[in-house]
């Protein structure tokens, strides 16, 4: 999510989060060699990465339509989203979950 309103147009709908952090709505997300992105794992919504999460993933397992437990966007619900839990426990996040 950008850290400010962006004008959309017909030419490009992309926006570059590798040019800054600043870029970055709330200031925090991952970052890997100057590509920032937002950090996977937050499956119910709490605006933290915690065990809860596991749950989310667990009760949607083989779930093919689109779902807060598929946190590797793969189009079905397995155990290859866990790891996006694992890998950011503890981590939180400023964006709004509407």
């Amino acid at each position: 999510m950008s850290a400010n309103a962006l004008t959309l147009n017909t030419s490009s709908p992309l926006f570059d989060f590798t040019e800054n952090l600043s870029n970055v709505y709330g200031g925090a997300s991952a970052s890997r060699t100057r590509c920032f992105g937002m950090y996977s794992g937050d499956a119910n919504k709490s605006f933290l990465i915690s065990a809860a999460d596991y749950t989310v993933v667990t009760n949607n397992l083989l779930s093919t339509i689109y779902n807060y437990g598929d946190l590797n966007l793969s189009g079905v619900v397995t155990a290859a989203d866990y790891p996006f839990i694992t890998r950011n426990l503890l981590k939180s996040s400023n964006v709004p979950n509407f």
